[in-house]
């Protein structure tokens, strides 16, 4: 499955990035023979047992008698250390890789909070509504019918999230999202790769079959998506 941080413009700045930083050590010397500088560290949080020391206490008096002492064990959290070999282009693609997803979870935090003001009453959405008072004293907005028709007339027929290969089968997939819901459809878009040759077609049409229709993965999409509406109806 393709991430869906990588496309074409930023997979060509990957390109210049380990162009320009190939071969340079983490401190960016062009020609360095200082092995640390060779060294990418990475750390994690580890629960060890410590042995301690436990003093003997008098159930009666509640009396600590040092002479009488028992061993036992206590959890502590350490923080391990592990350093591999590493050039600057490695750490700097890292760290650039992770803006990006980063910046895309802002983006798809952004667009999801503009959706749902785009349905809310007037105060903060577009087409308007009146608020009514629940059973519980809040106040929650209604959709005016007409705005509501008018809303979703604008909404597109699905959200593309990311295409790639099924590495289980081995065939082009898409997953896309239904507008206005949170359920994914994982698609086999196959069919769309699937082109019939000319001789097939003149075969076609000299015994008087149909032609192969080609179809995009767009239109795999829709079908898809309406056909999921449909049977939720």
């Amino acid at each position: 499955m393709t991430p869906q941080w990588m496309t074409a413009e930023r997979l060509t700045k990957l390109a210049e990035l380990c162009e320009r930083d190939d071969h340079l050590c983490l401190k960016g010397h062009s020609a360095c023979l200082e092995k640390s500088h060779y060294q990418w560290a990475t750390s994690h949080q580890e629960t060890v047992a410590v042995p301690v020391v436990i003093l003997w206490k008098d159930p009666e008096t509640g009396a600590i008698r040092k002479d009488k002492t028992s061993q036992g064990w206590k959890p502590v959290e350490v923080t391990v250390w592990e350093w591999e070999s590493a050039y600057l282009h490695e750490a700097v693609v890292e760290e650039t890789i992770a803006s990006w997803k980063a910046d895309d979870r802002e983006e798809r935090s952004l667009a999801l909070k503009r959706e749902q003001q785009d349905i809310q009453d007037g105060t903060y959405g577009r087409y308007g509504g009146f608020a009514v008072m629940g059973r519980d004293g809040a106040l929650r907005s209604r959709f005016d019918p007409v705005a509501r028709d008018q809303f979703m007339a604008q909404q597109p027929e699905f959200y593309l999230k990311a295409t790639g290969m099924d590495g289980m089968h081995a065939r082009p997939v898409a997953v896309v999202r239904v507008p206005s819901t949170d359920i994914c459809l994982y698609l086999d878009v196959s069919a769309a790769f699937v082109k019939s040759t000319k001789g097939q077609r003149r075969h076609a049409r000299r015994h008087g079959k149909p032609v192969q229709q080609e179809v995009t993965v767009e239109e795999l999409c829709v079908e898809a998506v309406r056909l999921w509406w449909q049977k939720r109806s």
